[in-house]
């Protein structure tokens, strides 16, 4: 039975999204999959090229950024070493898309394995994965396909953390419970922490409760089991003798087993804790230490709702409960019934430890899905909580659901067949399809439905293949140059920019244009440069805003308006390319001002600078977001806009000029010709780990407004190199952290004796 309902929960998933995948890789990848197949791109180039792939420049969005040093990575550095090791036989694009099929549906497998693991019956784990690719929401970001497919939303990274969450989970609480198993606790652990961060910390506060809860509810079922055993000694003192009487428990040594209980739980999963902090440090200690660089605008409601941030509230979050709609959206609850039978369930047999697990995890995330929209400051006692999406916490609410399910479905079913009666096996069986077959028949339907979707996207992808192909090779003929295809940021208020509406087949122009590798001016898919701010400001109608940013080339439809210095190269179907003067990646400039400060006033200044007559120019003032390393005293960023409103404006018209540039990987080059003193500067955001070369000797490499780098140069011919290079130091912790998981695994082999030790701690 236990494997005929796997069969049929992984199954269902293969033949409905084999379909849709098939479809889908004909069509360009849109949503957020653009912004992976970049990153994984990037890993290829970096993988062929000899850099750290854990740290690599990607320069096509949002004036560049070395996104890994910030954001989580371990899919796509498994992308990319498929499409090497296969020597490229498999697009990047179609290895997202299959590992999405593969993964979606074998993740009722990884349901019944961490059910297991957690210490379920083979019965009840099934069960769970049975429900677990059911669940249908109104694209709240959770566990339903809504979230991975390329049509919706397109969260690959989350895809990876939902299959390696309940694993992570299950394998940490067995080394709570029995202090063994370390290394496949920290492997998945670390895993989905580098798959997903925000997962990864959700699986380590869930642990952490565990080990609050855990000895509570020790010291509770001992005290009960203790009364207990004392009303059955006294009932037996009736009847025996005195000196036939057993003696119960005595307190004072259950004191003790409670306490060596609750010290062994702490212990245990500190272990954890630091464990996994030293494999994944490579990641970890680069991540504060830099955390200057990383664009705070990922925090402000321009870029996202403050509902992602603060959640929806309890009023709300209950409300969609009871109504169904957090599990069942638009049908009928079968789920939300199951889920509060299974929480009856568990709660009448609490004192069988493995079912607090369920009861636990929906309870804890359900409560911190309120968000601060509920608790206010009080969130902020949580671990690192500023800046985390509490809305995605909805994701272990669907995991506490499914074990809640699994526990309604395999504790009915146990009870029938201990039964041995084929007339309530016949009831359970129709009660069962009774209430999951419709649910299976409305996420077939739906995946039908995204299915027609993309083949409807199809010819008319087809239709303007043969234009998009010319208007690219015309690209590709002429100098390097950032792309401009109108507003890119999100869209507030009535003013509605021409290019909302602006696609190629069912894909925005932007994605589309992504895809074909183009380094494009907007924040589309990530805000997380220094700059990201300021480019929502870019104004198509200033023509030193184009030099600025190095937009080059504009693409747009026909019937809109651009000024004169925007001109037309060629018309290809109903798109049309421009081109605009501009000195290219690199210019000579000056720098008259220095400012020092915080990140956060760093977006006023340079919106300040932008519409200042300071570009015009081209005077770039030095920018130091640590005093400290100044080595000079700065004028307050804060107080940049009145300092550039009255100081001292020197234009030098001819500084020098740029002979030759070159773009690589993670490098820029170029060759100059500087005839007063000037800063060569390269438009591209600002990283401490930028590393310069004049003329082959190490050079520094600065900040200037409004945030980009640049080096200083006096008059003279140069050759200067800018490279993205990320410090020993994350070589040097990979390292560190690779031994930890051999010597965790060696100790695995070792076991008799080193885990004996771990054992009795």
């Amino acid at each position: 039975m236990v494997i005929c309902v796997l069969i049929a929960a992984v199954g269902f998933n293969i033949a409905h999204l084999y379909s849709y995948s098939s479809t889908s890789v004909k069509v360009s990848l849109g949503s957020d999959m653009v912004m992976h197949l970049l990153l994984s791109e990037a890993v290829v180039s970096a993988m062929v090229e000899g850099w750290n792939v854990t740290d690599v420049w990607e320069g096509s969005m949002g004036m560049g950024h070395p996104v890994f040093h910030y954001y989580q990575h371990l899919p796509h550095l498994i992308v990319g070493l498929i499409n090497v090791v296969t020597f490229g036989a498999i697009s990047v694009g179609n290895i997202l898309i299959w590992s999405t099929f593969l993964l979606l549906s074998v993740f009722p497998l990884s349901m019944y394995v961490s059910l297991r693991r957690f210490g379920f019956d083979p019965l009840s784990s099934a069960m769970g994965g049975l429900v677990a690719s059911l669940i249908s929401t109104n694209g709240t970001f959770g566990f339903d396909y809504s979230s991975y497919i390329q049509t919706e939303v397109g969260l690959y990274t989350q895809l990876w953390g939902m299959v390696l969450l309940p694993l992570a989970l299950a394998w940490g609480y067995r080394v709570l419970q029995e202090g063994r198993g370390y290394f496949w606790a920290v492997l998945f652990l670390s895993a989905i922490s580098m798959s997903h961060l925000l997962y990864g910390y959700m699986a380590l506060l869930t642990l952490g409760v565990f080990t609050l809860i855990s000895p509570l509810h020790f010291i509770l079922t001992k005290a009960i089991r203790t009364q207990i055993s004392t009303r059955s000694y006294r009932r037996r003192t009736s009847r025996r003798s005195a000196g036939n009487q057993l003696k119960p428990a005595s307190p004072v040594l259950a004191s003790i087993s409670a306490a060596e209980y609750t010290r062994s739980q702490w212990i245990r999963f500190a272990m954890l804790i630091l464990l996994v902090g030293m494999v994944t440090s490579y990641f970890v200690i680069p991540f504060f230490l830099d955390q200057a660089y990383l664009n705070n605008s990922i925090l402000d409601p321009v870029f996202l709702d403050s509902t992602t941030y603060n959640s929806l509230g309890h009023a709300e979050v209950l409300q969609t409960l009871f109504e169904g709609h957090l599990f069942d959206f638009s049908r009928f609850p079968s789920l939300t019934i199951l889920v509060f039978i299974g929480f009856v369930v568990c709660v009448f047999r609490w004192r069988t430890g493995i079912y607090i697990v369920p009861i636990i995890v929906f309870i804890l995330w359900i409560l911190l899905y309120f968000g601060r929209t509920t608790w206010g400051p009080v969130i902020d006692l949580l671990p690192m909580s500023q800046g985390i999406h509490m809305y995605r916490f909805i994701g272990g609410v669907h995991l506490g659901g499914i074990l809640l399910m699994a526990t309604a479905l395999g504790v009915s079913w146990r009870w029938v067949l201990s039964r041995g009666n084929a007339w309530y096996t016949a009831v359970a069986l129709i009660f069962t399809i009774s209430i999951l077959v419709p649910v299976y028949l409305e996420r077939r339907e739906y995946l039908q439905q995204e299915t027609r979707l993309m083949e409807e996207c199809q010819p008319l992808e087809e239709a303007e293949y043969q234009d998009m192909s010319d208007l690219l090779a015309e690209l590709e003929s002429l100098p390097k140059g950032r792309v401009y295809a109108g507003y890119a940021g999100p869209i507030l208020g009535d003013d509605i920019p021409w290019s909302a509406y602006y696609g190629i087949g069912c894909s925005h122009i932007q994605s589309w244009l992504h895809v074909e590798g183009l380094d494009m001016m907007g924040t589309r898919y990530h805000p997380y440069s220094l700059n990201a701010k300021l480019l929502l400001e870019f104004d198509e109608a200033r023509e030193e805003q184009y030099n600025i940013f190095n937009v080059r080339y504009v693409i747009a439809p026909e019937g809109i308006k651009f000024p004169y210095f925007v001109k037309p190269v060629g018309k290809f179907g109903r798109h049309l390319l421009y081109q605009v003067e501009t000195t290219g990646y690199f210019d000579l400039v000056g720098s008259e001002m220095a400012f020092a400060g915080s990140k956060d006033d760093l977006s006023p200044a340079a919106s300040t600078w932008i519409s200042s007559g300071l570009p015009e120019l081209k005077l770039h003032p030095k920018i130091f977001l640590d005093e400290s390393d100044s080595g000079e005293t700065g004028i307050p960023l804060v107080d940049a806009p009145e300092s550039m409103s009255s100081g001292e404006r020197i234009s030098v018209s001819e500084r020098g000029r740029v002979v030759t540039e070159e773009i690589g990987t993670n490098y820029f080059a170029a060759d100059v010709e500087v005839g007063y003193k000037s800063i060569l500067l390269l438009k591209a955001s600002y990283h401490p780990n930028w590393r310069a070369t004049v003329n082959g000797a190490q050079s520094d490499a600065l900040m200037f407004m409004p945030g980009f780098v640049g080096v200083e140069l006096p008059p003279g011919k140069y050759h200067v190199r800018m490279e993205y290079r990320g410090r020993q130091l994350r070589t040097i912790l990979i390292v560190l952290g690779g031994l930890t998981l051999v010597l965790l695994a060696w100790c695995e082999l070792r076991r008799e004796r080193i885990f004996n030790w771990l054992t009795r701690t």
